[in-house]
This record gives structure tokens, C-alpha cells and sequence, in this order.
């Protein structure tokens, strides 16, 4: 349960604790006209118990094939445990099913013109009378789609023979650093064996070329607010990512014992390897997907089996 959301009748956020007032008075008059606050998750929710005299109101995901994003900042223990089910769900369909399933980028950040578009979008919709929006279609797009590296990674270890066709689309988020644009990643979308998505990184690596790279890396507290990873197969790539951000990660736990203990973790990461110009040189760097480097990353340790939650 959420105790926060944004609401698209008042523009602005609104806290669970409002709801029963705002709700009784008038104020608002839709229970379903709320999205998640986290800019990377902006999931559909619901308020329930508006009103209850007996149980304090709370924020709802609007739908259970549409769960919180495993970095949401939002998420309580309930919406945690759905992400997870529905994870073990996807796991299968993915597996079993015929159908070709898609592997998507992390959600784009919403800019404020995308959110001023909804928002629009939404009055136009309740000047047209119109009925809460059907999400069957999302729904079914959520069954043969994933946007969750978590689930990828678990799609890939829990594969066999790893020939299933995957189709992949990883546009690369613009930045101001370095330049997307010139770089011309290749292989960022189409279809692709299992196999062929995920790459062990070594000294050995494809070059311009978007994967997912995997292997052992130890973490270090390079500063107060930077942590950075070294893969032990391939001591020339280096990434550095926000500490903070890193620590609110579902895997913090491990995170946070990896870097007091000084063990190494099987570090999962969207990107490409590129020839980057410092200031006195050039450097072999992963750009990820996402510019916010800890979005396209995913921790655990390198003897969990499935059950990584």
C-alpha cells in the first residue's frame, strides 16, 4: 500500500491521510484517477476505504498485471510481494509460451510535457463522460512483455538450451553526457536468441553493441555520494553510480553487506561498451540505457538460486 500518489483531478501530489476529507467533500470524486509518484514507475492507482470509518484510506496498484517497477521508491510489503508473484508468472509464460516474447528497456523518466499530456488527456476524457479507461489491452501487452531486468535475468538462468527467440527493443535515454547520439549502438532492437542478449564480461567484448553484460564484481564507496563497481574478469571496466540511489535498490540488503564485508556480487547490467574521451585519454566505459546507471542494473549473490527475493 502506497501512502502517497499523484492525482490527475487536483494536479499535485495527495497524501493517504487526506483522502477521507477530500473525498467526503467533494473535492475529488474518482478513486481511480491517481498514478504512482516515482517518475520511473507512474503505475495506475486506486484509493480504497475513502469511505471507511474503520480503515485508514491507502493508494492501491489499479491493477495486478500492472505492479510497481522492482526500483520504485513507492512500494510497501503488499506491492512487493505482487511484483514478485506476478515475477514467478512471467517466468513461466516467457518459458512456455509460443508466442515471441519482448524484452523492453526500463521506463523512459516522464518529462513534465508527458505528464501536462495526461493530465490533459484525462480532463478531455471526463468532459466526454467517458468511463474509467480499459486497460485490457496494456494487460495483455504486460503478459508478453517485460520491462524488469530482474525478470530477465531469472528468464535466462532458468533457461535450458537459452534458443528461445527474445525480441528486444533498449532505446538508449539521451544525456548530456556523454553523446548518445554519436555513438550509434548497435543491435538495440529487434529479434535475438536468449543467448545472444546476455554477454559475460571479459577482456574479450563487443564493442558498440547493446547487451546485457554480466559477471562478479566487488563494490567500493568511492565517496560520500559515489559507489563504484569493479568486475573482476575485466579490471578495465569500471562503473560509478549514485550511493544513495544504489542502497534503495530491493537488493540493498546484499548491497549493503557486499560493501561492509568486501564480497564479491553477480552484477547483471543494460548497455554497451564504448571508447569514451576523458580529460588526458580515452576509456572503455559501459553506457547504460538508462542515464540514472543504477536503473539499468541488477544485483545478487553468485550462489542465489531463483528465489532471489
Amino acid at each position: 500500500m502506497s501512502e502517497r500518489a499523484f492525482s490527475t483531478q487536483l494536479n499535485r501530489k495527495v497524501t493517504a491521510t487526506e483522502l477521507h476529507f477530500l473525498f467526503q467533500s467533494g473535492i475529488l470524486t474518482d478513486i481511480h484517477k491517481f498514478y504512482c509518484l516515482d517518475p520511473a514507475c507512474r503505475v495506475p492507482l486506486t484509493a480504497k476505504a475513502v469511505n471507511s470509518s474503520k480503515i485508514p484510506a491507502y493508494f492501491a496498484i489499479s491493477h495486478r498485471d500492472s505492479p510497481h517497477i522492482s526500483t520504485c521508491f513507492e512500494t510497501g510489503i503488499t506491492e512487493q510481494k505482487i511484483r514478485f508473484n506476478l515475477k514467478k508468472e512471467k517466468i513461466n509464460q516467457l518459458l512456455q509460451s509460443n508466442i515471441i516474447q519482448t524484452f523492453v528497456a526500463p521506463k523512459i523518466l516522464q518529462t513534465k510535457y508527458s505528464q501536462e499530456s495526461e493530465i490533459r488527456k484525462d480532463k478531455l476524457m471526463s468532459q466526454n463522460n467517458s468511463s474509467t479507461p480499459s486497460y485490457s489491452n496494456s494487460i495483455k501487452e504486460v503478459n508478453k512483455t517485460t520491462s524488469s531486468l530482474e525478470v530477465m535475468v531469472s528468464v535466462f538462468e532458468s533457461s535450458i538450451d537459452k534458443t528461445e527467440i527474445i525480441h528486444t527493443s533498449f532505446p538508449f535515454e539521451e544525456r548530456q553526457w556523454p553523446n548518445i547520439k554519436k555513438m550509434k549502438i548497435k543491435n538495440t532492437s529487434g529479434k535475438k536468441l536468449l543467448k545472444n542478449i546476455f554477454y559475460p564480461i571479459s577482456e574479450m567484448f563487443p564493442y558498440n553493441e547493446f547487451k546485457i553484460f554480466y559477471g562478479e564484481a566487488y563494490l567500493e564507496e568511492k565517496n560520500k555520494t559515489q559507489n563504484s563497481i569493479h568486475f573482476i574478469h575485466n579490471d578495465s571496466i569500471h562503473l560509478y553510480t549514485n550511493k544513495q540511489k544504489l542502497l534503495s535498490l530491493p537488493e540493498k540488503d546484499i548491497i549493503h553487506k557486499a560493501l561492509l564485508e568486501n564480497i564479491p556480487l553477480l552484477v547483471y547490467c543494460q548497455g554497451a561498451i564504448e571508447l569514451i574521451p576523458m580529460s588526458n585519454e580515452e576509456e572503455f566505459r559501459i553506457i547504460t540505457v538508462t542515464e540514472q546507471i543504477y536503473r539499468s542494473l541488477f544485483f545478487k549473490n553468485p550462489s542465489d538460486d531463483l528465489n532471489i527475493l
